[in-house]
């Protein structure tokens, strides 16, 4: 993960953390494959007051 974003401009947290807070109930991934063997990545989000999700990406 290289780094996460709400789209807030208001919003001075580092960007490569990897807790956020969601702004309008979006919220933007930067992602970067390593040259692994796997064709697919695996990404999960969780908060405390919601059900989890995940999402897979077919890497090119």
């Amino acid at each position: 993960m290289l780094g996460m974003e709400a789209g807030n401009n208001s919003d001075m947290s580092d960007y490569t953390d990897n807790r956020q807070r969601v702004f309008h109930g979006k919220m933007m991934v930067y992602i970067q494959a390593n040259g692994g063997a796997s064709d697919e990545l695996s990404v999960r989000f969780t908060a405390p007051w919601l059900k989890t999700a995940m999402i897979k990406v077919k890497l090119l």
